[in-house]
């Protein structure tokens, strides 16, 4: 979660962590405030710990992670069962979508409320506003990568089999792919300026975090040091015509 000042991690080492945005600001003195969930009184051997309020879908699945909203207020969500629905603002189910595997992305959403996905079926697909299927792409691996679409069409996801895909949302023709040195659990940015885009940038568990140009050009990589599964956060420039900033955290605790 990014804002024009800090931005709010969640961590390995069972921490959230609130931390400046402030580059003047030296290492651990950026942290801002840090909370730790604290386990509730067990007997015997903890086996599983879970805080809040699971939701259960009519196949058996639970909910996990963040939504899409569409604007007439209809939520978007994928489960553990293997579903994708679409609910009603007055909580009743417009439609679902039965997948082979959990859908554990938060879709993105075109203008005419076609819907895109990731499931753990391995397949990238798109559903029309009826819940109806539009179109499908299978790849080599687990599809965690949560799709996202700029402004000219182009829908970008990555998947376990390492790769990145850019697709054409209308068809799903693969307009351009790029392999990694290991699986993309990480979701894609999108850096846009005055509603061009600018860069494609994603994390791979190769430890390198990687920006690509709309033509699938490889740009730059920077090499973390160790896997890459969170998905990276792009804050625009504070001063007109800077840079924009990326941040990402990997597996070695660093931001």
């Amino acid at each position: 979660l990014l804002d024009d000042e800090s931005l709010i991690i969640g961590s390995g080492d069972e921490n959230m962590y609130k931390v400046s945005t402030d580059r003047t600001i030296p290492g651990h003195q950026r942290v801002i405030w840090s909370f730790t969930p604290t386990l509730p009184p067990v007997e015997g051997q903890l086996v599983s710990w879970w805080e809040g309020s699971p939701n259960v879908g009519p196949d058996g699945g639970s909910f996990i992670g963040k939504k899409q909203a569409g604007p007439d207020g209809v939520i978007y969500q994928g489960n553990t069962g293997g579903a994708a629905y679409a609910v009603n603002p007055d909580g009743s189910q417009k439609w679902a979508h039965q997948a082979e595997n959990a859908v554990w992305t938060v879709p993105a959403m075109d203008d005419s409320g076609v819907t895109f996905w990731g499931s753990v079926d391995t397949r990238i697909f798109a559903l029309n506003p009826d819940g109806s299927q539009k179109w499908q792409r299978t790849t080599l691996g687990y599809v965690t990568s949560s799709p996202a679409l700029d402004t000219k069409g182009t829908l970008y996801a990555g998947s376990f089999d390492g790769t990145l895909y850019a697709l054409d949302s209308t068809t799903g023709d693969l307009k351009w792919d790029f392999k990694t040195g290991d699986h993309i659990y990480s979701s894609p940015a999108l850096i846009e300026r005055e509603g061009d885009l600018q860069q494609i940038v994603v994390g791979s568990a190769d430890g390198l975090l990687y920006s690509f140009n709309p033509d699938g050009n490889l740009l730059w990589t920077y090499d973390t040091g160790a896997p890459i599964r969170s998905s990276p956060v792009v804050r625009q420039p504070p001063v007109a015509g800077g840079p924009p900033i990326v941040y990402v955290g990997a597996a070695n605790g660093h931001l």
